[in-house]
């Protein structure tokens, strides 16, 4: 959820720049991709409209409540797209940065200054500013513990753990785990082996699954069990970067496969849904969302910038949400406390109909985390990632 957007393959052929669409076109992914900062801004509004209308669910009845329900259930889905996401960018990072003197160290080093000191900074705010404020009260030491060390996915999953306010933050301690075991494989792994690591990963994920819902724990915040999101994302990067794998990139691109994938995942869970094997669509059901936006970021770094969809991707609202997502990602549940206080939908009894109340407390609930995470971003984060000098890539081959 907070990578530098570059990505680095083959220079691209010459191409006209009026075709539209995917036709045709070639990109040059080396550098920053503007469009996959949109794709993270698309991410972030998902996520954080699921969790500012989840109160209102409960107040609501009729069509109404279906509709918030469909909502809340479509915009917790981008997790999954942050999750593919990341998997394409740490991948492309390490790929291209692996043969370098000090891969791993700079890779870690960089990766502390961009993580750790916000996340650390939201459970001072949660543990010691939040009870001096009667927001809540001191967790206990093992509650805190689990957080410390990036373990809050694995005491939801296994004990049941609840941590308010920071609860979303199971799927960061699933993307800190990626990143401390696949730069590693990636530099003990040849090459020519890497598909077949990506598709052991992804296999696993899928057995992982199984294997705990069949002992009754639950599937969706550990770590192994949402991998594959993660690892097909880094083998859409690893394809991008071979003369076979952007032979595949292209054919998957084009418009008329895409929704051919679509249509077959989609038929495959309600058939299973539909035949009483919900047990097995749910094992499924999060590869077939990760394989739907690994197509999706896919065509986002190779629609032509000319397309509708490359300006909307590259349109600057969806961008700026796209480069303060991290902070918004980890301030945004926080301050839920606060905003439902002043931001209670009930607060606007005034208004006429209970609609316009939700959409006005949802706007508020944005602008009021926007507000933190862009003072966040230039006060704390862009100073401490100005250290980034210290560690880049040397150029020199190891």
């Amino acid at each position: 959820m907070n990578e530098t957007i570059s990505a680095t393959a083959h220079q691209p052929a010459t191409h006209d720049h009026a075709v539209e669409g995917l036709a045709g076109y070639q990109p040059n992914v080396r550098g920053h991709l503007p469009s996959l900062d949109g794709v993270r801004g698309i991410a972030i509004l998902m996520v954080m409209i699921a969790h500012f209308i989840e109160s209102d669910m409960e107040r609501v009845g009729g069509p109404l409540r279906s509709v918030l329900s469909a909502i809340h259930s479509v915009g917790f889905l981008g997790v999954d797209l942050f999750f593919v996401l990341s998997g394409f960018l740490i991948t492309g990072i390490a790929l291209d940065k692996v043969g370098t003197k000090g891969f791993l160290l700079r890779f870690y080093a960089r990766r502390t200054l961009r993580i750790f000191p916000l996340y650390y900074l939201a459970l001072v705010i949660v543990f010691f500013i939040y009870p001096l404020l009667h927001v809540s009260t001191v967790p206990t030491v093992t509650n805190q513990l689990w957080l410390y060390f990036y373990c809050s996915n694995i005491g939801i999953t296994f004990f049941g753990k609840v941590f308010p306010f920071v609860e979303h933050f199971w799927s960061l301690a699933v993307e800190e785990h990626f990143y401390l075991f696949w730069p590693t494989l990636l530099v003990l792994t040849p090459h020519r082996r890497l598909p077949v690591l990506g598709g052991a990963l992804i296999v696993l994920a899928v057995v992982s699954r199984f294997i705990l819902q069949h002992f009754g724990y639950e599937t969706y915040h550990f770590t192994l069990c949402r991998m594959d999101a993660l690892i097909m994302g880094g083998m859409l990067a690893l394809a991008m970067r071979s003369d076979a794998g952007l032979v595949w990139v292209r054919r998957l691109s084009r418009v008329v496969p895409v929704l051919l994938v679509v249509v077959a995942l989609l038929g495959v869970y309600t058939l299973l849904k539909t035949t009483g094997l919900s047990r097995y669509s749910e094992i499924l059901r999060y590869s077939g969302v990760a394989a739907l936006f690994t197509l999706f970021v896919l065509i986002a770094v190779r629609t032509n910038p000319r397309s509708v969809l490359g300006r909307v991707l590259a349109s600057r609202a969806l961008r700026l949400f796209g480069l303060y997502s991290y902070g918004l990602y980890v301030y945004h549940s926080m301050l839920l406390a606060f905003m439902d206080h002043w931001f209670d939908s009930s607060h606007f009894s005034s208004l006429p109909g209970v609609l316009p109340a939700i959409i006005l407390r949802v706007v508020l609930c944005m602008a009021f985390s926007a507000l933190v995470a862009v003072t966040s971003y230039h006060l704390i984060e862009q100073p401490i990632l100005g250290l980034k000098r210290f560690f880049d890539y040397d150029r020199r081959t190891a």
